[in-house]
């Protein structure tokens, strides 16, 4: 009997530490972005549950969940890792995105963009990428609401 409750109050204590980890990047991050090929990037991000998902922003649709062929999200600690891959025509690109938690209301971000183009009449491909690096700032509920309407 000691042996069961000792056993259930580690689960419990195991399940409260476990699902803290996961909520602490929930929410819509935006980023600014610095790149190495000194330009400034924008990007927007949805955590939920350790899962991310990139969002896109238009005047005439609001704020969307991009469409991505494949997606992966991994996370441990203090350090989430969300990658997606895309293909069309003669392209495919993949961008990951390297999270490290500074606080509940910011996070460093390092962002990889990898675009491969096939070459016609050829068995090359051409290749380019850029990274960027930057901090991401957590969007009060306000302002994910103003995005989504707009």
């Amino acid at each position: 009997m000691k042996k069961s409750l000792i056993l259930l109050l580690l689960l419990i204590f195991i399940n409260h530490v476990s699902f803290g980890q996961r909520q602490k990047f929930d929410g819509y991050w935006l980023g600014k972005l610095k790149t190495s090929d000194d330009r400034e990037a924008s990007v927007i991000l949805k955590i939920e549950n350790n899962t991310a998902h990139q969002m896109s922003y238009s005047e005439q649709e609001g704020l969307q969940v991009s469409d991505r062929d494949k997606e992966y999200t991994q996370s441990l600690r203090n350090n989430l890792c969300y990658t997606w891959l895309n293909m069309g025509g003669v392209w495919s690109e993949t961008q990951t995105f390297m999270l490290s938690y500074l606080n509940s209301e910011e996070l460093q971000i390092i962002w990889i963009r990898q675009v491969n183009n096939i070459k016609e009449g050829t068995d090359e491909n051409e290749e380019w990428y850029v990274i960027g690096r930057g901090t991401m700032e957590k969007l009060s509920a306000e302002e994910v609401e103003e995005l989504a309407v707009n």
